[in-house]
C-alpha cells in the first residue's frame, strides 16, 4: 500500500508518477482508497475521494475508464489484479460507479500493476537458474577434475617424498649418535686404562729402593764367600797342605809365585 501511494511501483502505474494530477486528487480525497482492476482486459483507475462517485483529475471530473486509458494506456491488458483500499473514506467512496459491490480490502496477492514484472520474474529466475548451474559445474570441476587429478595426486607425491627424506634424515642422525656414543666410549675405555696402569705400577722410588737392597745383598754375599776363601787359602799356605804352592816347602811356594808373576803379567 505504501508503495503504491509513494510513487514507487513500477512502470508507473497505479502511483503518483503516472500523471501530475493524482497528487491533486490526493490532496483533495483525504484517506482514499485505490482499486486497480484488470479484469476482462479492462485498464481502470479508480481514485476515489470522500465525495463517493466523483473522479478527480484536476480540474474535471472523468469516468474511470476514460481516466485509465489515458494514464495506463501503454500498458498491456496483461497485468493482473491489484487492489489497494483507502483508511477512512467516508460514503461510497471505495466502489466505483455502476459496479454494485467494493474490492476486497488489502492486496489479494503478490501481484504488481504492470506488465514488467513478468520479464523481470523470468529474468530473475533465468539468472539464478544460471548461477546455481555455473556454481554445480564449478563445484564439479573443482573437486573432480581440479582437486582430484592435480592436487590430490600432488599432495601424495609431496607427502611420499617428505616422509622418505624424513626417514634419511632420522637414519643419518641416528648414525651421528651412534659415533657420539663410540667416540664418547673409546675415551673413556683409554682414561680407565691410564688410570689402571697407574694404580697398578710402583714408583720410582719403589724401584730404587728395591734396587739398593738387591745390591747390597749380593754384596753382602760376595764379601762373605772371600772371607772364606782368603781364611782357607791362608791356613792351607801355612800349614802346607791342600793344593796350594807351598806345599813342597817354602822354595817352592818363591818358585811358584815367580812362574805365576811370569805367566800372568809378563809378555815376553
Amino acid at each position: 500500500i505504501n508503495e503504491a501511494l509513494s510513487g514507487s511501483n513500477l512502470c508507473n502505474c497505479c502511483t503518483d508518477n503516472a500523471s501530475s494530477t493524482l497528487a491533486q486528487n490526493r490532496e483533495a480525497a483525504g484517506n482514499q482508497g485505490v482499486w486497480c482492476d484488470y479484469s476482462n482486459g479492462a485498464r481502470e483507475f479508480y481514485y476515489i475521494n470522500e465525495h463517493g462517485s466523483s473522479y478527480l483529475s484536476g480540474n474535471g471530473v472523468r469516468t474511470h475508464a476514460t481516466w485509465a486509458e489515458q494514464t495506463c494506456g501503454s500498458l498491456s491488458s496483461s497485468c493482473i489484479n491489484r487492489t489497494i483500499t483507502g483508511g477512512s473514506a467516508t460514503g461510497t467512496g471505495n466502489e466505483p460507479p455502476g459496479s454494485g459491490g467494493s474490492p476486497p480490502p488489502g492486496d489479494d496477492a503478490p501481484h504488481s500493476c504492470c506488465q514488467c514484472q513478468a520479464p523481470i520474474q523470468k529474468n530473475h529466475q533465468r539468472i539464478r537458474t544460471h548461477v546455481t548451474n555455473e556454481f554445480e559445474n564449478y563445484r564439479h570441476w573443482f573437486v573432480n577434475d581440479y582437486f582430484k587429478q592435480h592436487i590430490l595426486p600432488a599432495w601424495q607425491l609431496m607427502t611420499s617424498q617428505l616422509t622418505a627424506v624424513a626417514m634419511q634424515q632420522v637414519f643419518a642422525i641416528g648414525q651421528f649418535f651412534d659415533a657420539k656414543h663410540q667416540l664418547e666410549s673409546q675415551r673413556l675405555i683409554q682414561v680407565l686404562t691410564a688410570q689402571a696402569h697407574k694404580d697398578y705400577q710402583p714408583s720410582e722410588g719403589m724401584c730404587i729402593f728395591g734396587t739398593n737392597m738387591r745390591s747390597l745383598a749380593a754384596s753382602e754375599r760376595k764379601s762373605d764367600l772371600t772371607l772364606k776363601t782368603l781364611a782357607a787359602r791362608t791356613m792351607q799356605r801355612q800349614l802346607a797342605t791342600g793344593d796350594v804352592l807351598t806345599k813342597n816347602g817354602a822354595a817352592s811356594d818363591k818358585e811358584s809365585r815367580i812362574k805365576s808373576f811370569i805367566k800372568n803379567h809378563c809378555d815376553i
